[in-house]
């Protein structure tokens, strides 16, 4: 999937406001935590690369602070990021959140936000941007108005590349012929006034595009298909934390699972799960196959296998568990303790490896249908969000020790001798 569009950084300066300035009628912010994510067109190269999509990223990073940390952070994942002169911008668009948090409140509250950007003007970067594509990659455009998507830029692309996916926030010309925009209702109404599906279609139509996507908060997804017909995804959220990314990750949502066969209103029906998933959780987060998986509604012939563990350096021992495990059912689903939960339960010197790279190596191994992360010490409630119909756990475990036996079914998988993280670390020593 190649991504290209507005880079940012988000930064996050979290703390309490019990005060009111004496100075104006403001809160006054004391700092707690501060850090920074992928925003802008790198979030949805990152909510890409989750749904195990090979990604590259094309966009504008200053040569300044804030670019290094955007770099730094790309080199942390597997996204395709080839920083060339033509990229350069005068300033990287860093958005900076000051959020208030508590441990009383289920909710963030934002106190303010600071943008600090500059517009990107480079009259080589489309130049430089059409040598390096290929004609039949799909294209998502992470358009936030900051200058790098250009009506030049969507012409050139659209003279030889239909397939293209668009997150608008210019004139709706500036996409004509492409296959998807996605506004978001406000966007929409701006351009069209009140939706309804049928003046939706004729504003389709009037642009040429195949697939006219509107976002509604919680009103969940409408969708204008090529052949006129509507569908509304409508959404149950049980709590609204923060909406900051959520159209970063729908459009990563749509482009994948058209790119992997599914029909349009499959697509969005997935992609609401995501963005319902996402806006459920704090700051900007990058959506996990299981945020699509895990609120469907399995039949129990799907025969779910769930199978946990950290898998710090993978062997033979994990190999024949995880083989053992795919023939247990028709879907298999690993778990994987996150770095802050392994390292709760093993040290401060543990793991080796990082999540990412931990995710990442047992999806190459291609035995697990998703791989996903979890934070807290047992899987018990991812567990019971997914419902397994069976459990498969290695080792000297009797069936009452596993976590979820009073779940699902429980098959015990023996130990493979001679194959062990903590042996490995002790030999390397």
């Amino acid at each position: 999937m190649i991504v290209i569009g507005d880079i940012m950084l988000d930064r996050w300066i979290e703390g309490s406001a019990k005060r009111i300035s004496p100075e104006a009628p403001i809160p006054i912010l004391q700092e707690h935590n501060q850090h920074e994510t992928l925003g802008g067109a790198a979030n949805v190269a990152n909510n890409c690369s989750h749904l195990r999509m090979p990604t590259t990223l094309f966009g504008a990073v200053g040569y300044d602070r804030s670019g290094d940390i955007v770099k730094d952070l790309l080199k942390q994942t597997y996204i395709d990021f080839h920083y060339l002169p033509w990229m350069a911008c005068a300033k990287t668009t860093t958005k900076t959140r000051f959020v208030e948090t508590s441990m009383q409140f289920p909710f963030i509250k934002h106190v303010m936000r600071w943008d600090d950007e500059a517009e990107f003007i480079n009259k080589f970067f489309t130049d430089g941007l059409m040598q390096r594509l290929l004609t039949d990659e799909p294209i998502i455009i992470s358009d936030y108005n900051k200058g790098v998507v250009t009506k030049e830029l969507m012409d050139r692309l659209h003279s030889w590349n239909h397939y293209t996916f668009i997150d608008p926030k210019q004139h709706p010309e500036t996409y004509r012929g492409a296959f998807l925009v996605k506004p978001n209702m406000k966007e929409y109404v701006e351009w069209n006034g009140r939706f309804d599906p049928k003046s939706a279609d004729e504003f389709r139509k009037k642009y040429h595009w195949n697939n006219l996507v509107v976002t509604d908060s919680d009103n969940g997804i409408h969708l204008v298909d090529e052949n006129g017909l509507y569908f509304h995804a409508t959404t149950e959220c049980a709590g609204v934390v923060d909406v900051a990314g959520a159209g970063d990750t729908v459009i990563a949502i749509l482009a994948w699972a058209v790119t992997q066969g599914w029909d349009m209103v499959e697509a969005v029906q997935m992609a609401n799960r995501g963005a319902t998933s996402v806006v459920s959780r704090a700051g900007v987060v990058p959506v996990d196959m299981l945020d699509i998986m895990g609120h469907v509604t399995y039949d129990f012939d799907d025969d779910i296998v769930f199978t946990n563990g950290v898998f710090d350096i993978l062997h033979e021992g994990h190999k024949q568990l995880l083989k053992f495990a795919k023939e247990q059912g028709k879907k298999l689903v690993v778990g994987i303790n996150s770095d802050a939960s392994v390292k709760r339960l093993k040290g401060a010197d543990r793991p080796i490896n990082k999540q990412a790279h931990r995710k990442m190596m047992l999806e190459m191994l291609g035995i697990a249908d998703v791989v996903t992360i979890f934070d807290d010490d047992t899987p018990m409630q991812l567990i019971k969000e997914l419902r397994p119909n069976i459990i498969v756990k290695g080792g000297d475990y009797e069936i009452d020790e596993v976590v979820g036996h009073e779940i699902a079914h429980v098959e015990i998988f023996p130990t493979v001798e001679g194959y062990s993280t903590t042996r490995i670390i002790e030999e390397t020593k």
